[in-house]
């Protein structure tokens, strides 16, 4: 098993974070600076997943001869397993629609079987490995050019995004297909990040927070110039990139290196990579807590009128981080299948 990589954890905890605060508008009225910040949010939160994966698992140099069947049978049970069950636990009935939106695996299809849609990103993120670990093979036999034909893989998965997404269907293509590809983009480009990245720990930290500020300033203006025409925010998980899909991956590109060196800065905190090693299960069970955690910080924010709209989901999201620590512990130990292990 390869060692874990403190920053590349701490960066899925600031994705995380900002998924709860960003989700917090949709359960209670926000407006003010809310609405630029949500903008911005949505604008890389969900990519930085992927490119989080893509640096965690860079293009190889050598793989087994059954390392493809290996590496499918591994993202199956850490991913599409937990899947189905965090399905079922938030199902409200059994039946025909559930199994058939389930079994489909995107966003609307989750909505119809009724049951918790954050859970669209499993499906894709699996079929996204998928492609990424193909593109990791089709690399590995090329004795030169390597960087050059990575990047034309990368090209040739936003071509077939773009093409299919020209196919419309109510519910999407079954597991978020196009998005996958989307997806694959993303890991591709984490695979470069990973090379920048593990080059910036040698900086002396302090030096790397301005760089990190001026390339969040630089992703909020991207976000905010790619608005789409057709929503105010740019949505992955139902395909919506904003007016230009090129301007969206590298506005999320952006955000997300931003986000890395805040990372970097932050990797000693253990907290935050440990939280980020267990970011499955608060992306999986914040639905549940947030009843709680919204009706408390709304409560504690009663009268409050300065900065109410950016006060009420930063102590949300901070209450559903504190309730999820025992929560992991708990599944950890008693029923670590729903947080993708296995053993």
């Amino acid at each position: 098993m390869k060692p874990r990589v403190a920053y590349i954890d701490t960066l899925k905890f600031f994705g995380i974070f900002i998924l709860l605060f960003e989700h917090t508008g949709n359960w209670t009225s926000l407006n003010g600076i809310y609405n630029p910040v949500k903008i911005w949010i949505c604008s890389f939160h969900m990519p930085l997943f992927f490119i989080a994966y893509g640096m965690a698992l860079p293009i190889k140099e050598k793989s087994k001869k059954r390392a493809f069947k290996e590496f499918v049978i591994k993202r199956f049970k850490g991913l599409l397993i937990p899947y189905f069950i965090w399905c079922l636990i938030y199902s409200e009935k059994l039946n025909i629609c559930f199994f058939k939106g389930v079994l489909y695996g995107t966003n609307p299809s989750l909505g119809a079987a009724k049951t918790n849609q954050v859970l669209w990103f499993l499906p894709v993120m699996f079929l996204s490995a998928i492609v990424y670990f193909s593109v990791n093979k089709i690399v590995q036999r090329a004795n030169r050019f390597k960087n050059l034909l990575l990047i034309c893989c990368a090209v040739l998965c936003g071509i077939i995004n773009v093409l299919l997404k020209k196919f419309h269907f109510n519910f999407g293509m079954i597991f978020g297909l196009d998005i996958a590809f989307t997806g694959t983009v993303f890991m591709i480009a984490g695979s470069h990040l990973r090379k920048i990245s593990d080059i910036m720990l040698k900086y002396n930290k302090l030096l790397l927070l301005p760089i990190s500020l001026i390339l969040t300033v630089c992703g909020v203006l991207c976000a905010k110039i790619n608005i789409p025409y057709d929503s105010w925010i740019s949505i992955m998980a139902l395909g919506i990139y904003g007016k230009s899909y090129i301007f969206y991956i590298f506005s999320a590109g952006i955000s997300s290196f931003a986000m890395t060196l805040f990372s970097i800065i932050c990797e000693k905190i253990r907290l935050f990579s440990w939280l980020g090693k267990n970011s499955l299960i608060i992306m999986a069970v914040h639905y549940i807590i947030f009843p709680l955690t919204v009706k408390l910080s709304l409560y504690l924010t009663a009268g409050v009128r300065i900065a109410k709209n950016i006060t009420l989901p930063l102590l949300n999201s901070l209450f559903t981080v504190a309730i999820c620590i025992p929560v992991i512990l708990f599944i950890n130990k008693f029923a670590p299948v729903l947080n993708g292990k296995n053993n």
